[in-house]
């Protein structure tokens, strides 16, 4: 288990008790932090009581797992969750009218900020080390004045770590007697430099690293550790959980074996069963994956390893086609669009992975036009937006959120 987080601590709520389903089990139970109470029942699921610090996210948590999961007490939270999804299902469709969309890359200002424009007057006099107030005026559309200005603001500056006597060294004229003539001299700005924080820091994403490299990556990664640790003094212990798949598909990897395994699928909210033939492994936020040639899907898959329960060894491999880079397949790009409309505290949906294009509606109201590769997918971001996003296209998906928030609701219903 990972270390809590301080909204899982607990210290400003009751502990929250869920009934998650075998089908998710095993990949909720690597993704609980510390603390977390488990109790394994007889068909596969488990019942977790988890501390939730801040309101709402036990609520979040929960939803993200779908119809698979269920709270079980407090009750508070538990009605929380069913007026949430109540409100959902009974949410009236609107009718928006005319959208005016922008891309969501869409720069706001191709005007540069004061702090932009100083930073590059910053790097051509560092560069040039002697210039003058005249043509460094020039350059950047000043007048001589705003740039004398600017400068000697910029001799006030300090430098990163920020410690005694760290100011930027520049000689500037205080006015046109003084003369024209400005100078760098070195101040160690654009010398890479690391503060205790940094250098903590650094060393924890090594460890990190570390413990999750293959083992022709260590020896390397370990020397540079050592002596980063050496000068800072910062030493950091890793616990890396590796899932339990990870042995048996790198040993298939490098026998080029075919495998059988048993998969929970989130895009597709399905378990089943596949034949996959390994190439390739990577470590991405934390958590492993595989690229494989799928037999069921006839393509090149990445599958997550914590979600695979069981693994067979069948044979050898028989696919010999080129796999596509590891990242291309995390793509978006046969995904389909879904245009949703989000009030004030939906916003957050903007920023989501796969957003398009933005766009702006009479009543005020943002629309992101999303790239949804499964309705499971959409289907969570909507239970977590809740009653503050609605589908607006294709008219097919209008009722996405409303099924979804029906589907789960069953599961508290008394039977």
């Amino acid at each position: 288990m990972r270390a809590a987080k301080p909204w899982e601590s607990g210290r400003e709520g009751r502990p929250v008790t869920v009934h998650v389903d075998a089908a998710v089990a095993r990949s909720v139970l690597t993704e609980l932090a510390e603390g977390t109470e488990v109790e394994y029942r007889r068909d596969g699921s488990v019942v977790v009581t988890m501390g939730w610090g801040l309101a709402g996210f036990a609520r979040n948590w929960v939803l993200s797992l779908l119809h698979h999961a269920e709270v079980l007490a407090p009750s508070r939270v538990r009605d929380d969750v069913v007026e949430w999804l109540a409100s959902i299902r009974d949410a009236p469709r609107s009718t928006p009218g005319g959208i005016i969309w922008r891309s969501a890359r869409e720069a706001a200002s191709t005007t540069p900020s004061a702090a932009q424009r100083l930073l590059a007057v910053l790097t051509t006099l560092a560069q040039h080390q002697t210039t003058s107030i005249t043509e460094l005026s020039t350059r950047f559309g000043l007048s001589r004045d705003e740039m004398r200005a600017s400068l000697l603001e910029a001799a006030c500056m300090g430098i990163p770590p920020f410690l005694h006597g760290d100011l930027l060294n520049i000689q500037v004229p205080l006015d046109d007697e003084e003369g024209d003539e400005v100078r760098w001299i070195d101040s160690g700005l654009f010398r890479p430099q690391l503060t205790w924080r940094d250098g903590f820091e650094l060393a924890a994403s090594a460890r990190a690293s570390l413990a999750l490299a293959g083992a022709d990556d260590q020896v390397a990664l370990a020397r540079a550790l050592s002596k980063l640790e050496a000068v800072t003094g910062a030493h950091v212990d890793i616990d890396a959980h590796l899932p339990p798949a990870l042995a048996a598909v790198e040993a298939a990897l490098a026998a080029h074996r075919q495998l059988l395994i048993t998969y929970y699928s989130a895009s597709s909210d399905t378990v089943g069963e596949r034949r996959i033939e390994p190439v390739a492994v990577r470590e991405r936020a934390g958590r492993y994956y595989t690229l494989a040639w799928c037999h069921l899907a006839v393509g090149w898959r990445t599958f997550r390893l914590d979600r695979i329960d069981q693994v067979t060894d069948i044979g050898e491999q028989t696919h010999d086609g080129t796999p596509p880079p590891f990242e291309d397949v995390f793509g978006f790009a046969d995904a389909e669009r879904v245009d949703v409309a989000i009030a004030e505290n939906a916003a957050w949906l903007a920023e989501t992975d796969g957003v398009d294009l933005v766009g702006d509606l009479a009543d005020g109201r943002l629309v992101v036009r999303l790239a949804v590769a499964s309705s499971a997918f959409l289907s969570r971001l909507l239970l977590q937006a809740g009653p503050d996003a609605e589908v607006l296209a294709p008219e097919a998906m209008r009722g996405a959120a409303a099924a979804a928030a029906s589907r789960v609701l069953a599961r508290y219903e008394p039977t």
